[in-house]
């Protein structure tokens, strides 16, 4: 291993420093603050705050243990030295598994393990947050009409993480796919006019998580798709509800329904006197405003929509708005430049970080001994900017520098740094590998890895792979900052012989190799599958969608195959190169004869003799016919049953904390209709779940008064 010389060329500053912090203050202290109570949850994806206290200066390493096995804990590097007494982590997922048997340790940088701690409690990791879900807001109630060849919104709510798909519909068939990678929790469709979409009454959208396809949910009701027509109405959807605020400076949705041919033009009235025309000619049904920064404010605003041909044909808000200069508790906080003793070189490329909740835009400037030097960046979006320090003499060399972050819209709102930074010139430079750097570490094909190392270059890196002392393939050129997530691809070599080379990719003498050989093996030891659902006895309908699983330890994707009883005769191929542990099947497609004679067989997709059947045979069967009305329901809630019914039920009614609210159980073949009071139920989304001895049906109901 390298000496403490060797790695970094400390000045003579920095190691008195680095001998009055260990020799004359006595002995350092560090103790974990968060994560540290029992309980806690962190999301596989999400991003966390960890803190500490500590009294060395030089550097916190922070390490995850996992105590699964607690004789023989696995430790995971996250950070090799945070600055500070915080460090925001970001869980990558295929480096960091669930499990909850892990702390956090913290120690010193610079002399490992003699002085840390770590986290009094256990806490977890998972793939997604407890009560994940997607809710569609909008086509979801009865009598909804959109014309072929219009723009329409389709909303929804949801809390999980990425983006989502959104499906169309029709008859209970999926029709087509309306849109994939969507952000945010709305999306225009224009509803094409070229034939290929038909007229209907029984059309309904589906919006499904992109990162797990069992998340999802459907319209509640048909809506219907129809021709284009001429005339009709327009109703203003909003801003239209009481007690609504809007911020200068930000953009928000204006939206309506029509059932006109043509384009609406949108007009602001204020006091009831029009002050401005919005948008003219707008196409479709909606129409992203972005509030001039010189708006007036007030609380008597509202919105007017009108046919762009017939003036006659219009509508406005139904109650009044406001808009004001900015929202209440806005603010920002620097993050980084904000420590003392930082120093930054010419030339280099260096982040700077803060947290807002400020509406727009901001802007970074910097200020030497409190007096403006230099605009950084203007109009800069979201919270983290990487700032290259000119080296060409017009930045100075000091140590009297702060990073000052504003809003674009409102300037007062601001922060400077706590404390000052210095800017030096470039130094000689060097790098020093951080990851894979010590021995017994393996990493397996298909997975993703995180390489690090620190260095003071100017410019950018490139990494390359050696096996044996072989420079066998260039991993990643022109890297910018200090990590790399590595892809190994399925194909490459095994062996234990490897290390990781990072150079700088304008002076090739600036480098460094591992300290220490890592393996890359081809899959986890002893490669297996277990079909896990289906796997004998159950009871599946044709038309409903059911979740097959299964538990693997290789990376590679797999097939999933209907077979007959006999594991000989294939059905059909039920989907290929699914990735992950789970599948939602829709058993509408391709429909098999009905009967009890089915196994589902799992197998990988390099490996075709590693798979495994379902235990026993499970049965595919006509879904009884059960209907649910009205919905919403205002004072009752009605469940009928179809003639041809004759099992015994269990109807059991919960709300969205599910805390049971009603409970019968009923005859089918006596009873072909129940009907359940809602009128002493608060308005809100209930489920309905209708148990047999063969089936379990879940419905979505609404309650509205």
């Amino acid at each position: 291993m390298k000496t403490i010389l060797q790695l970094r060329n400390f000045s003579f500053l920095a190691i008195l420093l680095l001998v009055l912090n260990f020799n004359t203050i006595g002995q350092p202290i560090v103790s974990v603050i968060q994560p540290n109570e029992a309980g806690i949850q962190w999301v596989i994806g999400d991003t966390y705050l960890i803190s500490w206290t500590s009294t060395f200066t030089l550097g916190t390493k922070i390490d995850l243990i996992d105590y699964t096995n607690p004789l023989l804990p696995i430790t995971t590097p996250i950070v090799a030295s945070a600055v500070g007494s915080t460090y925001s982590w970001t869980i990558t997922a295929g480096i960091f598994a669930p499990g909850s048997a892990y702390k956090i340790k913290v120690s010193s940088a610079i002399c490992g393990d003699c002085y840390m701690d770590e986290s009094n409690a256990f806490f977890s990791l998972v793939s997604s947050a407890p009560g994940t879900f997607i809710h569609v807001e909008q086509p979801n109630v009865g009598g909804i009409t959109w014309l072929k060849g219009s723009t329409y919104l389709i909303s929804w709510s949801d809390n999980v993480p990425g983006t989502v798909k959104i499906e169309l519909w029709k008859g209970g068939v999926l029709h087509s796919t309306l849109a994939t990678g969507v952000v945010g929790s709305t999306y225009l469709w224009t509803i094409l006019n070229d034939g290929s979409i038909l007229s209907g009454l029984d059309y309904k959208i589906k919006v499904i998580s992109t990162a797990d396809a069992g998340i999802s949910d459907n319209s509640d009701v048909n809506f219907a798709i129809a021709a284009a027509g001429s005339g009709g109405t327009i109703t203003v959807l909003q801003p239209s509800l009481p007690a609504i605020t809007w911020v200068r400076g930000n953009s928000y949705l204006i939206s309506w329904s029509d059932n006109i041919s043509g384009t609406v033009d949108i007009k602001l009235f204020k006091g009831g006197i029009e002050t401005a025309t919005i948008a003219t000619n707008v196409v479709g049904s909606c129409y992203v405003w972005p509030i001039d920064i010189l708006t007036a404010i007030g609380i008597d605003y509202k919105i007017k929509v009108i046919s762009h041909d017939d003036a006659g044909t219009l509508d406005e808000s139904d109650n009044d708005f406001s808009i004001q200069a900015s929202a209440p508790g806005t603010s920002i906080t620097v993050l980084q430049p904000n420590i003392g003793g930082i120093t930054w070189l010419k030339g280099s490329t260096y982040l700077i970080s803060w947290i807002d909740n400020v509406p727009g835009t901001v802007k970074i400037s910097l200020y030497k001994t409190g007096v403006l030097h230099s605009v950084v960046a203007l109009d800069v979006v979201g919270t983290t900017f990487l700032w290259t320090i000119p080296n060409d003499g017009s930045v100075v060399t000091g140590i009297d520098y702060t990073i000052r972050v504003s809003s674009t819209v409102d300037g007062s709102i601001q922060d400077f740094s706590d404390n000052n930074f210095a800017i030096a010139a470039t130094g000689f430079g060097s790098i020093t590998v951080l990851q894979p750097n010590v021995g017994g570490i393996t990493w397996v094909r298909g997975y993703s890895y995180l390489i690090s190392w620190i260095d003071n270059v100017v410019g950018t890196v490139d990494i390359k792979l050696f096996k044996g002392g072989v420079d066998v393939g260039t991993i990643a050129t022109n890297v910018v900052g200090t990590t790399y997530v590595w892809p190994i691809d399925i194909l490459t070599p095994t062996g234990i012989d490897y290390k990781i080379k990072v150079i700088s990719h304008d002076d090739a003498s600036i480098a460094d190799l591992s300290d220490a050989d890592f393996a890359i093996q081809a899959t986890p030891a002893g490669g297996a599958i277990a079909v896990l659902q289906p796997n004998g006895g159950e009871f599946w309908y044709i038309g409903n969608s059911y979740l097959i699983s299964w538990d693997d330890n290789f990376p590679e994707s797999v097939n999933i195959d209907l077979y007959e009883i006999d594991e000989v005769t294939l059905k059909y191929s039920i989907a290929t190169n699914v990735v992950g542990s789970t599948y939602v099947w829709n058993t509408t497609g391709h429909l098999p004869a009905l009967g009890g004679n089915y196994k589902v067989k799992i197998s990988s997709t390099l490996v075709p003799a590693l798979c495994d059947f379902s235990n026993a045979a499970f049965s595919l069967n006509c879904l009884p016919l059960i209907s649910v009305y009205p919905n919403p329901a205002d004072f009752y809630l009605t469940v009928k049953f179809d003639e041809s019914s004759t099992e015994n039920f269990t109807l059991s009614l919960t709300d969205r904390f599910n805390m049971q609210v009603y409970e019968r159980n009923i005859d089918s073949e006596g009873m072909k209709e129940l009907r359940i009071s809602t009128a002493d139920l608060p308005n809100g989304v209930y489920f309905l779940t209708i148990t047999s001895g063969k089936s379990v049906e879940t419905k979505k109901v609404i309650v509205q008064h």
